[in-house]
């Protein structure tokens, strides 16, 4: 038996020092001379704040308090603001309205925020905002929820006048460009106004599986005409357009396998619309587009593109020149880059490794490139995260069933104060991630820290299905989930303490969302588990099918199969139609507020698992919806898992 023959260590690393002061950043946009972006303030609750910075490193808050810069759309929301001049547009989570803020100049500050939408609180939401500045208006996604009892959300592409000031703006003021797809997204507008491009796709395809890239010319009056597909033939999934000039549309596609770019030229009238891949490469060059507006690309000029590249959990930001056909890895071994975002000068990043949180980077496009890399803006790591308690990520492979490979990310136990005892193993936490569409990344990951610095192993699951490995991999998941991810979960425990990184009597298995159905699934097919943790996990799959949000209404027909032609497959599938199995204790942490993953699956599961397994338990968090976010209930569910293992693991 390779067993642990100690309690848990003591570690400097907190959940206190993990959550309380611990600043994310993300939407990037290039603004006057330096850089707009959003940044969670922890201080009040976690909530999404406008800060600008110059490329000094001089930052100042733009929105004030009580505004909250987050879209709802899809649940998952996107990229919430744009610039045109001196003012500012975004949406404000509480109402979902569109909010501007103008930068006055003779006093150097922001106006306050002025509400532009008038939409019936949240029944109306918005994402993707685009400046038209030839028409004065605004191009947004809208999400509109005014019809219920029965009737999915509708999304569409619209127009809001800007053409006076006089705000707010009725719906009357808001013209509907297109219409007639399940969903629409990431509408990208030419420099000189004429061409528009955004991406469709209809149920029951996610934006991963099959999109549609349309491409229309836009008429004196401001309408859409001539509109057409982009590689109508290829079922692909098509993500990110961007105009280059008036008439280089570049984006991403995993028409060859992996999501690469692509460009279609739009200057010469055509039947039909088709691209030409510019930039092949095994790899995939973003992730899976669960939020709107992502940004793994920026055309620099007519010849040159900053491009990211993921290999094994590596991301390399790489810089392609196609007047010189060169290729130079400009920033290497990253754990996550994302927001590739340029000026007419500056080149802006956001990019995390194995040491640190994603911070700003930025290059000086008049300046040669150099190898060290110092970030425009950094958020702070806890000072106790030092390199000697850090324990760092390795990549492996191993096989599964019937010969095929899955992947993770394996970190072994580290603390400067403690050592394992002569011929023990560390006790192993199995994280699976979300989605399921989602990966396991190298970037700092605190929670891994937490557990790590403690004396547990952590072993960060990429199971078939998993993205970072081309559409192959992704599409093995097809039909199999709860199936195929459950061997991978089990045969990545097999080749752990086969190779004597883990103990074969103290596995505990945790994981959110999809990662907590997983969490369940694995507990009820196998006795291998000491414990299980679901966060806002799913227990019934048919219960899923009839409540969740639109977007993933209809999700589970790729993953399982039709409902109701396969209901039997869902029943079979499902852990609460298996509790009987499960026998190892579980710990159910839950919002009340989830909309995705609605609080009925957890009141279920712990009502019918209680019956037969005394070591349920249950925490809910009245406050909090799909994912916590505000810190005091953060560090309340990390200090629960902590107690939960204390009491049953060891």
């Amino acid at each position: 038996m390779k067993t642990l023959k100690s309690a848990p260590w003591d570690s400097p690393i907190t959940s206190k020092s993990i959550f309380e002061s611990r600043k994310t950043i993300s939407n990037l946009q290039p603004w006057k001379d330096g850089l707009l972006f959003l940044i969670t303030e922890p201080l009040e609750g976690n909530i999404s704040v406008l800060m600008y910075s110059d490329t000094n490193s001089v930052t100042r808050r733009v929105s004030p308090e009580g505004i909250n810069i987050r879209s709802k759309v899809h649940e998952y929301g996107g990229r919430p603001f744009t610039v045109n001049g001196n003012d500012i547009y975004y949406c404000n989570f509480d109402d979902q309205e569109i909010y501007t803020q103008s930068f006055q100049t003779d006093s150097n500050n922001f106006s306050n925020p002025t509400a532009v939408t008038d939409s019936l609180g949240d029944n109306l939401r918005y994402v993707d905002l685009t400046l038209d500045k030839n028409r004065n208006r605004l191009l947004a996604v809208r999400e509109d929820h005014r019809r219920t009892n029965g009737y999915e959300a509708k999304n569409s592409l619209i127009a809001l006048t800007l053409s006076s000031k006089e705000f707010p703006k009725g719906l009357e003021e808001q013209t509907t460009l297109f219409e007639g797809s399940d969903f629409v997204s990431s509408p990208s507008l030419s420099e000189d106004g004429e061409n528009l491009a955004f991406i469709t796709w209809n149920h029951p395809n996610m934006p991963w599986d099959n999109t549609e890239l349309m491409v229309a010319r836009i008429d004196e009056e401001g309408k859409l005409y001539d509109i057409q597909k982009v590689d109508e033939k290829s079922e692909s999934s098509k993500t990110q357009p961007s105009f280059v000039a008036n008439s280089q549309l570049f984006f991403l596609s995993d028409q060859s396998g992996y999501w690469n770019l692509r460009r279609c030229d739009l200057s010469s009238k055509k039947n039909e619309q088709t691209s030409e891949n510019i930039y092949q490469v095994n790899a995939d060059c973003c992730g899976p587009p669960w939020v709107t507006g992502k940004r793994n690309f920026s055309v620099i000029g007519p010849s040159e593109v900053a491009i990211s590249v993921i290999t094994s959990c590596q991301w390399n930001l790489h810089l392609l020149n196609f007047r010189q056909k060169t290729e130079k890895i400009i920033h290497s071994e990253l754990g996550a880059l994302d927001d590739i975002v340029s000026s007419d000068r500056y080149l802006f990043y956001l990019a995390a490794d194995h040491k640190n949180y994603a911070d700003i980077y930025c290059r000086d496009g008049k300046q040669p490139i150099s190898s060290s890399k110092e970030p425009l803006i950094q958020t702070r790591i806890p000072a106790n995260f030092n390199e000697s308690i850090i324990s760092e990520p390795q990549h492996l492979t191993f096989q599964t069933e019937n010969g095929k490979q899955a992947h993770g990310i394996y970190y072994g136990p580290k603390n400067p104060q403690f050592k394992l005892p002569q011929d023990a193993f560390p006790p192993l936490l199995i994280n699976v991630h979300g989605g399921p569409t989602g990966t396991a990344q190298t970037a700092l990951n605190p929670m891994h820290q937490f557990w790590t610095s403690r004396g547990f192993a952590v072993f960060d699951l990429n199971h078939r299905g998993s993205t970072g490995y081309g559409r192959a991999f992704r599409k093995e998941l097809y039909g199999e989930w709860g199936v195929a991810d459950v061997s991978d979960t089990i045969h990545a425990i097999k080749h752990l303490v086969e190779h004597d990184l883990a103990s074969d009597s103290q596995i505990a298995v945790r994981g959110g969302s999809a990662g907590g159905f997983l969490v369940l699934a694995c507990l009820a097919e196998s006795n291998l588990f000491s414990a299980g943790v679901s966060y806002y996990g799913i227990a019934d799959l048919e219960l899923l099918t009839k409540d969740t949000h639109k977007f993933e209404s209809q999700y589970l027909e790729r993953l399982i199969g039709p409902y109701p032609e396969k209901s039997e497959l869902y029943k079979n599938r499902s852990p609460i139609n298996k509790l009987q199995n499960i026998s190892a204790p579980v710990l159910i942490l839950q919002g009340k507020l989830d909309k995705i993953v609605l609080p009925n699956q957890a009141e279920l599961l712990h009502t019918e698992l209680s019956k037969g397994n005394s070591n349920t338990e249950v925490l809910y968090f009245e406050d909090e919806g799909h994912g916590f976010r505000k810190p005091s209930n953060q560090m309340r569910a990390l200090n629960s898992e902590l107690s939960f293992y204390k009491k049953n693991f060891f």
